[in-house]
């Protein structure tokens, strides 16, 4: 039985039910709502609350009301923009799982498919139409979309349409119809002076529901800061993702070129990591969605515009790889850790200079930044120690097998030698977030400048190679340690690292031993 099933067209109840629906969200419940019925609406809440579904049982109410959907496509229409294909893919999958037990045509109308057959497919007859404005604005153009059928217009994520200036693409669609019957329903995370605008201009009437004030939907998250150099910044978004070791963590970007070089970074630590950013075809972002979700991956790199529409069951972690452009990215982001009332974190990481302008956005939604230090060496292995105590092979039960190898390791080896290897074995399947040693000094450094050596290394920026890979690269073809390693120049298709002068003769020869990057001796400093 659904909470409320009584407001709600029987086919629509199965279908929630069927999906294992208990009740209806705030959201959901507002828009059923007595008061609300054949009204205007103007709907402010935030990702995560249900949305879809909210409009979803509006627009049901409309077309299932009445007569039976015509089949020359003559009947009455619902519109459903939203501003990016990736989003409006969703919104289709989400409605046609509700219309599932309806005679409903759903017809989606994108980006990625060919506008013929979207053509064909809406002379023959459709219902329900989700799409992007260009796209839908693209059929009318074509006169096979007459707006004149709209009886339901609704706008999702309007105050990002509007931030994207889709207004002249909606605008055939805002005009009431020839009955002067149409409903507009506004679908937004934040209110901003466009979406007063828009409501005071084309909404009759409307009932406001808010359920999305700032402070309360950031009341569940803790909001942090850390100020860093921006050549320091990748590390220390790798340091935090080791420190928190979060089931599902995304990471936003400003630029896709930012989302592509960091996720490949990350890749190469050993983060298992999907990409969100613009250019995905709707197959691969599904792809990478059911990856977050399964486990498989647990790090979400993307940029907002294509984050829009992520359904990842529960966020622990968002990084603001650099400071929002605005409050409303701000809010947006950050909101999407703690969905569903659970707790989260946000952590800004940005420039210095950019610190004033992060605590005046978190003002602006009534919230201060908790500003920390980057998260040292110290504090990931007390995490990781942390981890490992818990780990359930401590707690588990063991087998006979287990306990005569435990059994045969006591024999051979002392405790600290197990202890060691059971460290070494947690450690190797841990991400790499840099080299976690001592702390201390490292032996190269100590030396005077004179005592080192240039060398050069076939790798660098071309290869989307940083300090960290050339280093790890150095090592590999060397066989030597980290601290071994003096001053390190990434070039684009070479660099250039310095080495104790007698360790040249050994080092060349073991590279020029073993498959890997050329390693040659280099003139100047």
């Amino acid at each position: 039985m659904i909470a409320g099933e009584g407001r709600l067209h029987e086919a629509l109840s199965r279908a929630l039910a069927d999906r294992g629906f208990g009740g209806l969200t705030d959201v959901q419940d507002a828009v059923c709502a007595t008061e609300a019925q054949n009204r205007d609406l103007l709907v402010l809440a935030h990702t995560g609350a249900g949305k879809t579904i909210a409009f979803g049982l509006a627009l049901g109410e409309i077309l299932l009301g009445g007569d039976a959907p015509a089949a020359d496509g003559s009947g009455k229409l619902a519109v459903v923009l939203a501003p990016t294909r990736e989003l409006a893919a969703q919104v289709a999958e989400e409605l046609a799982g509700l219309y599932r037990h309806t005679a409903l045509r759903l017809l989606l109308c994108a980006g990625g498919q060919d506008p013929e057959a979207q053509g064909r497919a809406l002379q023959e007859g459709v219902d329900v139409l989700v799409g992007t404005p260009g796209r839908v604005r693209e059929q009318i153009r074509r006169g096979t979309l007459d707006p004149a059928r709209c009886a339901c217009l609704v706008l999702d994520e309007a105050d990002e349409l509007l931030a994207a200036e889709f207004e002249a693409d909606i605008e055939p669609l805002l005009a009431r119809n020839r009955e002067g019957a149409r409903r507009i329903l506004l679908f937004s995370a934040t209110i901003t002076p466009g979406i007063e605008a828009l409501a005071r201009t084309v909404l009759d009437d409307p009932l406001r529901i808010d359920l999305a004030g700032a402070g309360e939907r950031l009341s569940q998250i803790e909001l942090q800061g850390i100020a860093v150099a921006p050549v320091e910044r990748d590390q220390t978004i790798a340091r935090l993702l080791r420190l928190h070791h979060p089931a599902s963590a995304i990471v936003f970007c400003n630029r896709r070129q930012c989302a592509g070089r960091l996720a490949a970074k990350l890749q190469r630590r050993g983060f298992q990591v999907v990409t969100l950013s613009g250019g995905l075809r709707p197959a691969e972002r599904m792809a990478g969605m059911a990856r977050l979700n399964q486990g498989a991956a647990r790090v979400c790199v993307a940029t907002d515009v294509a984050a829009r529409g992520l359904d990842v069951r529960h966020i622990e972690l968002v990084i603001h790889a650099g400071l929002p452009d605005n409050e409303r990215l701000l809010l947006h982001r950050s909101g999407r850790a703690g969905r569903g009332g659970q707790s989260g974190r946000a952590v800004l990481v940005v420039a210095p200079a950019e610190r004033r302008r992060a605590e005046r956005f978190a003002r602006g939604l009534g919230r201060s930044v908790d500003w920390l230090v980057p998260p040292g060496v110290a504090a990931i292995r007390d995490a990781d120690l942390d981890r490992l105590g818990h780990d359930p092979v401590f707690s588990g039960e063991a087998g006979d097998y287990d306990r005569s190898v435990a059994e045969a390791l006591r024999t051979r080896f002392s405790e600290e030698a197990i202890s060691l290897a059971c460290a070494q074995l947690w450690r190797h399947v841990q991400p790499l977030a840099e080299d976690l040693g001592t702390g201390t000094a490292s032996p190269a450094r100590a030396l005077p400048r004179h005592a080192f050596a240039w060398l050069s290394i076939e790798t660098g920026a071309l290869t989307r190679a940083d300090m960290g890979d050339v280093l790890r690269l150095i090592c590999n073809a060397t066989g030597l340690a980290r601290d071994a390693v003096g001053r390190i120049h990434v070039g684009q298709g070479t660099s250039r690292f310095e080495l104790p002068r007698t360790e040249v003769e050994g080092v060349l020869a073991r590279a020029a031993a073993v498959p890997g990057p050329r390693i040659w001796q280099a003139g100047g400093g």
